[in-house]
């Protein structure tokens, strides 16, 4: 199958609801911001990383790159993507708004490159939707008709998940309302802030936290169903991180001959995943059966990124050493290899509160090769994730 048109099903169902309604573009090219204005906006984010969080220093003398512009559905640049240079290597990247109704800050990481957003031809516009939503193509009627083919077979896969409690089944205007950015009612005076001159010198240290959470990928020798194994993978790297602060737990080394693989294989069957992924009601019900299997009194409820209160209870379990399991839950909502696999979970590790007010939160995706975190906005992303938290 055309790797382009495996993309993302999800965006399939966007944009014919999009033309069908022929929704008017939401913002103009007016309000872009420079990319040079931006790129200050990024090195005073970098100057106010504070010592508790994980990258602290990291990118003391790098030079920001401009890598690509980001755009909507409405094909107007919304962002733009940098790299972080030392010397010839890339240490990091940014994601930013490039507009006032975009939050500054969108997503920033170690990993040298945003994979989905190296993929695009020479001709073909980057599409940026939060997190993992990524697409490439000339424009957005293109991107309509390289994914046309798979619309049947999404409404096929809804079928079959009619008898799972998790199923999601959107309607158009819900799935409409999803695609923009969720903006903060006050990014104009964030960007504001950032721009101002006396930014570069702000005292006050935004707070953070960083959990090590061990690295595994779900894609590695010896891993079954590695496609829809994310859900799996990301539990054997939180079990690893609390036999690593003394915890008696379900640990690799005795339970699974010291081996990834086996760990996450065991997972795999214990979670009861299937080609779809793991479901989050099986992830908050049989995460704390697993705990418990050593030590009482363990219980796990699923939270969305938009209930009230989810930020501070993100935090209080970070800090509390006991790194959350994120879901994005929107179908098809990442890039996948594998069409049929409908969630994406991530081990929640770490977060940052900046100067200017606004949240980010860090996790490890087990579909990568790479031991470092990635960062997200919240209020950019709230409605396309759950995470599941889980206490004695």
């Amino acid at each position: 199958m055309d790797v382009k048109r495996c993309r993302s099903i999800f965006f399939a169902i966007i944009l014919f609801g999009f033309t069908f309604l022929n929704t008017p573009a939401a913002n103009a090219e007016s309000e872009l911001i420079p990319v040079e204005a931006v790129k200050q906006v990024v090195e005073s984010d970098i100057k106010n990383i504070p010592p508790e969080h994980e990258f602290f220093g990291l990118w003391n003398d790098v030079e920001i790159v401009h890598r690509a512009d980001l755009y909507d559905i409405h094909d107007h640049i919304m962002g733009y993507y940098f790299q972080l240079m030392q010397g010839n290597q890339s240490i990091g990247y940014y994601i930013t708004g490039a507009r006032y109704d975009i939050t500054p800050i969108l997503e920033y990481s170690s990993s040298p490159t945003k994979d989905s957003l190296e993929s695009a031809e020479a001709d073909e516009k980057l599409y940026y939707f939060g997190g993992g939503n990524q697409a490439a193509a000339v424009n957005a009627n293109e991107l309509i008709s390289q994914i046309e083919s798979e619309v049947n077979n999404n409404n096929q896969k809804m079928k079959l998940q009619k008898n799972n409690a998790d199923a999601f089944s959107p309607t158009l205007a819900e799935i409409l309302q999803s695609l923009d950015l969720n903006v903060e009612p006050n990014s104009r005076e964030l960007w504001k802030q950032s721009l101002e001159s006396d930014s570069f010198s702000l005292k006050a240290a935004p707070s953070a936290y960083y959990l090590a959470v061990p690295s595994m990928n779900q894609y590695q020798p010896g891993v079954n169903h590695s496609g829809s194994a994310c859900g799996p993978t990301s539990l054997s790297m939180v079990i690893q991180y609390l036999h690593s602060i003394g915890l008696q737990v379900h640990d690799m080394k005795t339970y699974f001959n010291n081996s990834e693989s086996d760990m996450i294989n065991g997972m795999y069957n214990f979670l009861g995943t299937n080609i779809f992924g793991t479901s989050a009601g099986n992830m908050s019900f049989l995460t704390p059966q697993l705990l418990n299997m050593h030590m009482s009194g363990w219980t796990a409820t699923n939270i969305k990124g938009s209930a009230s209160g989810a930020i501070a209870s993100y935090q209080d379990r970070v800090i509390s050493s006991r790194p959350p399991l994120v879901m994005w839950n929107k179908p098809d909502f990442f890039v996948w290899l594998d069409p049929d696999v409908t969630w994406h979970w991530q081990a929640g590790n770490g977060y940052r509160m900046t100067s200017s007010g606004v949240f980010e939160f860090g996790a490890k995706d087990p579909s990568k090769n790479a031991t470092t975190s990635n960062y997200y906005n919240w209020a950019a992303n709230k409605n396309y994730f759950l995470f599941t938290s889980y206490k004695q």
